[in-house]
C-alpha cells in the first residue's frame, strides 16, 4: 500500500507534467487519480469525532461548497429567478443569434418557454466547474486530515523544491532546444500559445513554480545542517532565476510579493534575526544574476503585452457589469466564456477568462458564493495563523504563506486557478499549512 503523500505528490507531479492537465483527458485522468486516492484516505480516515473544533469547522465549510455548486444546477421555477435575476428573462427573450453565447437556452425556448431552470445559465458548464472543484477539495483534504506526521508533510515539501528544481531545468533545456513542440513531439493546438516546460503557457508555469520557490526557501532556513542549507537555498535561487528567464510579467510580479510576503513573517516571528542571513543572501545572489543578464530583456517584456492594460480594465468593467445582473447567486460556476460577449464590445479577441480570478468567480458565484468560498479560506488562514510554531517551523509557515500570496497576487491580472495543476497545488499547500496546525510531533 502506498504512502498518502506519496499519491498526493503523484497527483500534483503528474498534473504538471501533463500540460498542466489542461486538456479533457489530461484532468479525467488526474480526476480518476485524485478519487481512487480519496476513496482510499475515508476508508482509513476515523472519523470527525477525534478531530478538533477547527477541523470540524473547515469540514463543514468544504460541504457548503459542494452544496453551492449543486444548489446552481437544481433547477427553479422562472418566476423565482427572475426575483434575484431579472436577466433570466431577458436572456429566453432573445433571437437564436444573441443565444449563441448562451447554449443553455436553445432555440425552441422562444415558443415555449421554459417554467423552470437551474440558476446556472449554462448547467453543463457548470457541471465541469464544480467537477474539477470537487477535486481541488479532495486534494486539500487528504493532505489536511490525511498526513499522520509532520515528517509525512516536510517529506512531501521537501519532494516538491527538488521536482520544482529538476522541471526548471526542463524548461530551461527545452527552450534552448526548441523545435514547437512540447516535449519535443507534442504540437501545440493553439499557435499563439507561449510555453515553457511542461506547460502550454509561461505564464501558468511561472504561477506554479511561484508556489514552490518559497518553500524551498523556508525548507533552506530550516535545515539543521549547512549542506541541506545550501541545496534548498541554491534550489530557490535557481528556480527564480528560471522564473526571470521565463519572462513572465504576472510571475515577476507575484514573485517579488511572495518575497515581501516571507520577510514580513520572518521578521515579525520568534526566529532569531541572524538566521535569515542566507535569507538575505539570496536576495544578494538573485541580484547579482539579473545585474549579470541586465534587466532589460525583463523590462522589454513588460512594455510588449499581449492584453494591453487599457484592454484588461475594459474586460474587467465588462465583468462587473455582468456581475450586478447575477449578484446573488451568480450566473453559475464556468460559465463566463458563454456569457460574457454578451456585455463585451464585439473583437477579434476571445476571452475565456477574465484575466481576474476574483472578478471572475464574483460574477460565477455572486456574493452568496463568494461567502462561502470566503468562510472556507478564512477558517484555513485561522487555523494557520492561530496554531503554535516551533521555531524552525516559523521558516516554513513564512514559506508557506508566501507561496499562497504569489498565487493571490497573481490572480489579480491572470487565470491561474482556471490552470488545474495550479489549483491542485494550491489546493495541497492549503491542505498542508493546515496539517501541520494539527499535527504535535515535531520534524526529526
Amino acid at each position: 500500500m502506498f504512502k498518502l503523500s506519496y499519491l498526493l505528490l503523484a497527483i500534483a507531479i503528474l498534473s504538471a507534467l501533463l500540460f498542466g492537465s489542461v486538456e479533457v483527458w489530461s484532468i479525467a485522468f488526474i480526476g480518476l487519480l485524485t478519487a481512487v486516492v480519496f476513496i482510499s484516505f475515508v476508508k482509513r480516515f476515523p472519523g470527525l469525532a477525534e478531530e478538533d473544533t477547527a477541523s470540524k469547522h473547515i469540514t463543514f465549510s468544504i460541504i457548503l461548497i459542494f452544496a453551492y455548486g449543486i444548489l446552481q444546477l437544481i433547477p427553479l421555477p422562472v418566476s423565482i429567478l427572475n426575483m434575484v435575476h431579472p436577466k433570466v428573462a431577458y436572456l429566453f427573450s432573445l433571437p437564436p443569434s444573441l443565444q449563441n453565447p448562451v447554449p443553455a437556452v436553445h432555440a425552441a425556448t422562444l415558443v415555449i418557454p421554459p417554467t423552470f431552470h437551474a440558476v446556472s445559465v449554462y448547467p453543463f458548464a457548470t457541471e465541469q466547474e464544480v467537477a474539477r472543484i470537487v477535486i481541488y477539495l479532495m486534494v486539500f483534504c487528504c493532505a489536511a486530515f490525511g498526513l499522520e506526521s509532520k515528517k509525512d508533510v516536510y517529506s512531501v515539501l521537501k519532494t516538491l523544491a527538488v521536482f520544482g528544481f529538476i522541471l526548471c531545468l526542463f524548461g530551461l533545456i527545452q527552450k534552448t532546444a526548441w523545435n514547437g513542440k512540447i516535449y519535443w513531439f507534442r504540437t501545440l493546438s493553439n499557435p499563439r500559445s507561449m510555453p515553457f516546460a511542461s506547460f502550454v503557457n509561461k505564464n501558468d508555469f511561472a504561477g506554479w513554480i511561484n508556489m514552490i520557490i518559497p518553500i524551498s526557501l523556508g525548507i533552506g532556513l530550516m535545515a539543521k545542517t549547512i549542506h541541506k542549507k545550501v541545496r534548498y537555498l541554491f534550489f530557490a535561487v535557481a528556480m527564480s532565476v528560471i522564473l526571470f528567464y521565463s519572462l513572465s510579467r504576472g510571475g515577476v510580479i507575484s514573485f517579488f510579493a511572495g518575497i515581501f510576503a516571507f520577510a514580513c513573517m520572518a521578521l515579525h516571528s520568534k526566529v532569531s534575526k541572524k538566521k535569515l542571513i542566507p535569507f538575505f543572501l539570496f536576495i544578494v545572489a538573485l541580484s547579482i544574476f539579473l545585474i549579470y543578464v541586465g534587466v532589460s530583456p525583463i523590462l522589454h517584456r513588460f512594455a510588449n503585452v499581449d492584453i494591453s492594460t487599457e484592454e484588461r480594465i475594459i474586460v474587467w468593467k465588462a465583468t462587473f457589469g455582468a456581475f450586478t445582473d447575477f449578484s446573488v447567486f451568480g450566473s453559475g460556476l464556468g460559465t463566463f466564456s458563454h456569457i460574457f460577449s454578451m456585455y463585451h464590445p464585439p473583437t477579434w479577441w476571445y476571452y475565456d477568462y477574465a484575466h481576474n480570478d476574483y472578478l471572475q468567480f464574483l460574477l460565477e458565484a455572486g456574493i452568496a458564493g463568494a461567502i462561502v468560498f470566503g468562510m472556507f479560506l478564512f477558517l484555513v488562514a485561522r487555523t494557520t495563523f492561530t496554531s503554535e510554531w516551533t521555531e524552525r517551523e516559523s521558516y516554513l509557515k513564512a514559506g508557506l504563506v508566501a507561496s499562497v500570496t504569489t498565487l493571490a497576487v497573481h490572480s489579480i491580472f491572470d487565470f491561474n486557478l482556471h490552470i488545474p495543476s495550479n489549483a491542485i497545488l494550491f489546493s495541497l499547500i492549503l491542505g498542508l499549512a493546515v496539517a501541520l496546525s494539527r499535527l504535535n510531533t515535531d520534524f526529526e
